[in-house]
């Protein structure tokens, strides 16, 4: 029996969390393994510190990484090392004494598996800046010193350059690639202007936030403001994210068959390999380009008020109200509470229902406004079509 017989058939993947990005990797990372009858072993501790700032007692686990467990590893550098330089990351992985693959960072005597943010960020704002015409942009940035979130950043800021736009500073936030954070940083933000046309986000998970920071402050997306993020990682969001597809799911293949070439010649005199995938624009509803909307805004558009009536109240089935005045302007308030003080709250119908109140002459609605208006499956009307007077 060889010694590369007697080597243990595991391969460690680091980590630092389980999150969206992290889970497909590691799904692309262990079909390849399991195909070819390799266990993985998933490692995950906290991101490194830099030199003469302290030791992190859970990252003791990185330890348990030695050649009498392992046959190879597989480190997410992205989110283990973000805020250390790629030299320190280097020396760091050498502590293994076995072969590395590196996902998202290029690192010394390491194979490599990258991923060009610039093509696809490039797209991104081409889009939001020639096609749809915004011009006051703002940026929710991830991570400081993640290379991912610093090459989005330099996109963004060259493409403004690029067409004699300001890059304003006060408009460039930095949300950590935090969902919880990017909400607080955009209420903070919309209370100081309201002037923004679309927000750039560096992840999925920021312009989940977004959105929802958006939808409180009574605002509508993309109505009001555009939103766009990047990974392609979650589907929930309401409307449906337009956004940068980064190739997550086939990083990890890459890096599992890219360290079981390395292990099937370990004294190859040849470099490690450095590969490079490409990120793609996916143009959905939250930029404003795309033909669905979100389903908040698929309740039909109130009727607009007679001419004669001060103000009404429309309710939709979804129990998102408006008010409105002769000129409508339309104010989404978010909550079930769908009425304002100034406003007549109306108590004719419930909130299965319709609710129109109008102060002054009533005056009906006219049978082609409402036969335009889409119907739900159980739909009932009000007992009346008119406005109550």
């Amino acid at each position: 029996m060889t010694h590369q017989d007697m080597r243990p058939r595991r391969v460690a993947i680091v980590a630092n969390n389980l999150h969206t990005y992290q889970i497909k990797i590691v799904c692309g990372i262990r079909d390849v393994l399991r195909d070819n009858g390799v266990d993985a072993l998933l490692i995950l501790g906290q991101a490194l510190r830099p030199p003469n700032t302290g030791t992190t007692p859970a990252n003791d686990i990185y330890d348990l990484i030695d050649a009498r467990n392992f046959c190879g590893v597989i480190v997410l550098s992205t989110v283990v090392g973000p805020q250390i330089s790629d030299q320190a990351l280097s020396a760091w992985i050498q502590r293994f004494a076995l072969p590395v693959v590196s996902i998202g960072r290029p690192l010394e005597q390491a194979g490599n598996v990258l991923i060009d943010n610039v093509p696809g960020m490039s797209a991104l704002m081409t889009h939001l800046l020639d096609t749809m015409g915004y011009r006051r942009l703002a940026m929710l940035r991830g991570i400081p010193g993640n290379a991912d979130s610093d090459e989005r950043e330099a996109v963004f800021r060259s493409s403004l350059e690029h067409r004699g736009l300001p890059v304003e500073e006060d408009l460039l936030m930095t949300g950590d690639f935090a969902s919880v954070k990017a909400f607080r940083l955009v209420q903070q933000l919309l209370e100081r202007r309201r002037d923004v046309q679309a927000i750039v986000c560096a992840n999925d998970d920021m312009a989940d936030g977004c959105v929802r920071a958006i939808n409180a402050a009574g605002l509508r997306v993309p109505q009001d403001i555009a939103v766009t993020g990047f990974d392609d990682a979650i589907h929930h969001v309401v409307p449906a994210l337009t956004t940068v597809r980064m190739p997550v799911y086939e990083q990890g293949r890459e890096a599992a068959l890219m360290l079981l070439a390395m292990l099937q010649a370990p004294t190859s005199p040849v470099r490690p390999d450095t590969r490079v995938l490409l990120a793609e624009l996916v143009v959905r509803d939250s930029c404003g380009a795309g033909e669905g909307t979100s389903r908040r805004s698929r309740c039909p558009a109130p009727p607009r008020c007679p001419p004669t009536a001060s103000r009404a109240i429309w309710r939709s089935p979804s129990g998102i109200g408006w008010r409105c005045s002769t000129t409508w302007p339309r104010t989404r308030t978010g909550t079930r509470r769908f009425w304002k003080p100034g406003t007549r709250r109306c108590p004719v119908v419930r909130s299965s229902r319709w609710n129109t109140r109008c102060g002054g002459t009533s005056s009906p609605v006219s049978s082609t406004a409402t036969a335009s208006i889409p119907r739900w499956p159980g739909w009932r009307w009000p007992h009346s079509r008119r406005w109550q007077a």
